[in-house]
């Protein structure tokens, strides 16, 4: 039969070593009797939850500190705060702050008593070095011409003026090549328009297995959870296809990874060149110096 959970009371070391001083001369008093009690009731009901298999760590936690649904630093924020307003009635009056306890966090808003933390999340043009960037010349002035506006100066170069733009897209992008078919009414000969060059590629161009595998293992987004994404940009690719493809780029990278185990750690083994006459393909060649990298 499970025991009923007791009282919860409070009590210091103080109380205590009194009550054990008073039991050591004989000397109780009627509600040390009510205080040794609970004391008893408390660690046969703590013994019993803890010979309990089904007793977590959260539990026996919550139970002896509380449930931490709220911090500290919200509940206690206006406590904390400085008050930095003197109501004098004169409007020219300057406020000063008031000295805080010794401890205490200063206090964060527009007065400024508190750094904010720079750049507020905003980047700069610079930033985005992965961009695409499109240069935009004046339509009718350049460098080196006169100035239109004093018709005495010279017009020079300075730091262009930056805007970036935002657009949204799937993770991966598709092109549909639709080559137009002729057909002869009299003998049936179909003719269809030459393939592109871009076609001559393959189905899954290595930028699609990258952003694949960067998704998956470098930001923990399942393949299911791609499947439904480019599913919703309407631009479908099922997850047992994002297997294959990423299973077979990681065929093309064995000889890397490998490499790299057999080298000591912050050497660059690898190296890599175009083949001659295509540039498209590349071939990587894993180079043995034997002055960094030793064989085993």
């Amino acid at each position: 039969m499970a025991r009923k959970m007791p009282e919860i009371i409070d009590v210091n070391a103080r109380r205590l070593e009194e009550l054990l001083a008073r039991a050591v001369s004989n000397t109780l008093r009627e509600d040390d009797t009510q205080l040794l009690r609970q004391i008893f009731d408390s660690y046969m009901y703590l013994f019993e939850l803890v010979g309990d298999k089904n007793t977590t760590i959260a539990r026996l936690r919550k139970l002896f500190f509380g449930a931490s649904t709220e911090k500290a630093s919200k509940l206690f924020r206006e406590a904390r705060q400085p008050d930095v307003s003197r109501s004098s009635g004169d409007d020219n009056a300057t406020s000063e702050p008031a000295h805080s306890e010794p401890g205490s966090e200063p206090a964060m808003g527009a007065a400024g008593h508190g750094k904010a933390p720079r750049g507020h999340g905003r980047y700069g043009a610079r930033d985005y070095s992965g961009a695409c960037h499109v240069d935009v010349p004046h339509p009718d002035l350049s460098a080196g011409d006169g100035c239109p506006e004093c018709f005495q100066g010279t017009l020079y170069d300075q730091p262009p003026s930056t805007f970036v733009r935002f657009t949204g897209q799937a993770p991966l992008q598709a092109t549909v090549y639709r080559r137009q078919r002729l057909r002869c009414n009299l003998c049936g000969k179909v003719f269809t328009a030459p393939a592109p060059k871009e076609m001559d590629r393959p189905k899954y161009d290595q930028t699609a297995c990258s952003m694949i595998g960067l998704l998956k293992y470098g930001n923990g987004m399942p393949f299911n959870r791609q499947q439904q994404l480019q599913r919703n940009c309407e631009i479908p690719l099922a997850a047992s296809t994002q297997w294959e493809i990423v299973a077979a780029g990681a065929t093309a990278m064995t000889p890397v990874y490998e490499e790299h185990i057999r080298c000591p750690t912050g050497q660059q083994p690898l190296r890599t060149r175009a083949q001659e006459g295509d540039p498209a393909s590349q071939e990587l060649h894993v180079l043995q110096d034997s002055s960094r990298c030793p064989s085993r």
